[in-house]
């Protein structure tokens, strides 16, 4: 959707994820929906939002996963249904802690989970906030395939 090199879209993302302002995300969502629309066709009937999980210590510190929210609220839009499907199999620390692509990615293998019962023989639409290095979508979408996942797509909100 966005371009993480933007400073403006640095900050309006700080305010979702640390302040909960979802009015960020509510000024997005209309593009967001459109811009899901023109996936390949899908059965809502087997339709799954999953998001990213918040991990353990910023749950603590924050009011609202912003990453849960967008994913219930497209499932609304486009009448498919949330699922609390990816867990968090042990809590790592931060990835914004490595320095390069190869670390993120070797930090992130074998790190989530996917409910079986959740997800197995839908279209799975997973939903994180940033993309920078593609481990913890590289993970999930793995995750997801063990547990049966027919079809697997991902949306950010920037990269």
């Amino acid at each position: 959707l966005l371009s993480y090199q933007s400073k403006k879209v640095r900050l309006l993302l700080h305010r979702l994820k640390y302040r909960s302002d979802t009015s960020i995300y509510d000024a997005l969502y209309a593009r967001h929906i459109e811009l899901l629309k023109g996936l390949a066709p899908v059965d809502t009937q087997t339709l799954v939002f999953v998001s990213i999980p918040m991990r353990t210590n910023a749950r603590r510190t924050r009011r609202l996963d912003h990453v849960q929210y967008i994913a219930q609220k497209l499932a609304r839009g486009l009448h498919g249904v949330y699922e609390p499907a990816l867990v968090w199999k042990n809590d790592l620390e931060s990835q914004v802690r490595k320095k390069n692509r190869s670390e993120r990615i070797a930090h992130m293998r074998h790190t989530l989970t996917a409910k079986d019962s959740l997800v197995h023989g839908k279209t799975v639409i997973v939903i994180d906030d940033i993309y920078t290095t593609g481990g913890t979508m590289t993970e999930a979408k793995r995750a997801l395939k063990e547990a049966g996942a027919k079809k697997i797509f991902a949306t950010v909100l920037a990269h």
